[in-house]
């Protein structure tokens, strides 16, 4: 299967990771600072828009199977009755015939991938099962933020798109036009034109490729993204053409509370 093998090739090509392994990173090591900052855009009517957005912090990466596994087994034991509101199933992936997508979420070869299958509402108690965790030991993960109270939450689009643009202008978060970079590397997860997906089957690992200005990957391509606002996601997928992953591009969701093998989500955190 060649997920498996461009796993190993994206960890040990992406020169922008960092030193400690993804896999000891501790909750602190997955958020980043946003600064507050003016949001100016165009909307999909050709009309100008700006917005200032205040500061925030973002998940560096999509969540990951392996913390979404995490919460899944938490609620497992604590709530019976959300538990099967937010569990996902292997089910989503019955069209596709690839030989791993049916262990998609518990082969260990796949918990730094992206989560999916879960719908908005697993997405939106995600968040309330981490804002509860990180204000019970707020101080163990950041001395910094001692005596403070957090609020964990999906990002408002206009979050996103700011989040995204990574102090720049766009149109991709690698803040150029091409989908490809100086020395012909691709530079994300997405599908090209009939000849199917740029270097994946599926999705890709959520520190595949390069980050933006604020140290975000794949904040185009690989999952699009739940946002705070109803049927809309952000960022295109593996399943996506390059037009659907520019920043301010908008993919309806005919139906948000159903669960796909393409969409994903990053929670903010703001203090409170």
């Amino acid at each position: 299967m060649k997920n498996l093998h461009l796993f190993f090739i994206a960890i040990l090509s992406s020169s922008q990771l960092s030193a400690k392994s993804f896999t000891k990173w501790t909750q602190r090591d997955f958020w980043a600072h946003i600064p507050s900052g003016e949001l100016i855009w165009t909307d999909e009517k050709g009309t100008a828009q700006n917005a200032h957005i205040a500061e925030f912090f973002i998940f560096k990466t999509e969540v990951h199977n392996a913390l979404y596994s995490q919460f899944e087994e938490d609620i497992k034991s604590t709530n019976t009755e959300l538990y099967p509101k937010i569990k996902r199933s292997d089910d989503i992936w019955k069209t596709f015939f690839n030989g791993m997508t049916n262990v998609y979420f518990s082969h260990p070869a796949y918990k730094e991938f992206p989560a999916i299958g879960m719908t908005k509402l697993g997405a939106e108690e995600f968040c309330k099962w981490l804002e509860n965790k990180i204000n019970a030991n707020i101080q163990t993960i950041n001395p910094k933020w001692k005596g403070k109270k957090v609020k964990v939450d999906l990002p408002t689009e206009q979050e996103w798109m700011y989040a995204a643009l990574g102090g720049q202008s766009g149109p991709y978060p690698w803040n150029g036009p091409y989908m490809r970079n100086s020395k012909g590397y691709i530079l994300a997860n997405y599908k090209i034109g009939s000849e199917g997906n740029s270097e994946f089957d599926i999705t890709a690992p959520v520190m595949s490729y390069w980050p933006n200005g604020y140290g975000l990957y794949n904040m185009s391509g690989n999952v699009k993204e739940i946002v705070k606002e109803a049927g809309i996601t952000k960022g295109g997928s593996w399943r996506s053409s390059a037009e659907q992953l520019k920043i301010f591009a908008q993919d309806k969701e005919t139906n948000e509370h159903e669960a796909t093998v393409d969409k994903g989500f990053r929670p903010v955190l703001k203090f409170i």
